[in-house]
């Protein structure tokens, strides 16, 4: 019992004496400002993890449109291979009723 009390006060001396040294006090108020620090990055975790995934979210979306405008793209080529084809059908067939008719105005 004797030797915690005798304990107890040369801890309360030191106190007393690291107190008033102003490295002590400057080391207490760093680590008071690393405490302060590290709570505001933990805080910031959820916020971090949130806007990854907006992220995310907002580049699977690019890539979704990216798809969509190259399946688009394709059918329009398709489309105007159709077209063009449709075209030179039309046209042969404008070429084949003329010989018809031309054949038909020599039989007359």
């Amino acid at each position: 019992q004797k030797r915690q009390e005798e304990l107890s006060e040369e801890c309360d001396s030191l106190r007393a004496e690291v107190a008033n040294d102003p490295r002590v006090a400057a080391c207490v108020a760093l680590e008071r400002d690393i405490e302060a620090l590290q709570s505001t990055l933990e805080s910031f975790g959820p916020k971090k993890f949130a806007l990854v995934r907006e992220q995310q979210a907002q580049l699977e979306a690019i890539e979704s449109h990216g798809a969509r405008e190259a399946a688009f793209r394709q059918k329009l080529q398709d489309l105007e291979k159709a077209e063009q084809l449709l075209q030179s059908r039309l046209t042969a067939t404008r070429s084949r009723g003329a010989e018809v008719e031309q054949q038909a105005r020599s039989l007359v």
